[in-house]
């Protein structure tokens, strides 16, 4: 799992945290609960993320949601297992909460 801490993803300056589930708790480890998200599932290539994550801006934005945390993708497939990048299969997380305008409206 990759957790995205910057709003710039660029090759220069991206601000990522790699997780890996673990059975026990270690020093130095932390439990991430992401709460309530938005979520899509991209099958095929990674090049196809970007357009993924523009999706779910454009639907938060449209049904009054902000970005409450780190964006993160979980990866459901192992591409060293794969024999073509059309089966990878990425699950992406867009962490949210209701906008403080439209909570105030309800």
């Amino acid at each position: 799992m990759v957790l995205f801490h910057g709003s710039e993803h660029t090759p220069q300056g991206l601000d990522t945290e790699f997780a890996v589930p673990v059975k026990e708790y270690v020093t130095g480890t932390r439990d991430f609960m992401a709460g309530l998200c938005l979520k899509t599932v991209v099958k095929g290539s990674y090049s196809n993320l970007p357009s993924a994550y523009v999706r779910l801006r454009e639907y938060a934005e449209q049904e009054s949601y902000v970005c409450s945390n780190a964006l993160f993708e979980v990866y459901v497939t192992d591409p060293s297992q794969t024999e073509s990048e059309h089966e990878l299969i990425t699950e992406v997380y867009y962490p949210v909460n209701k906008s403080q305008t439209e909570r105030n409206t309800l």
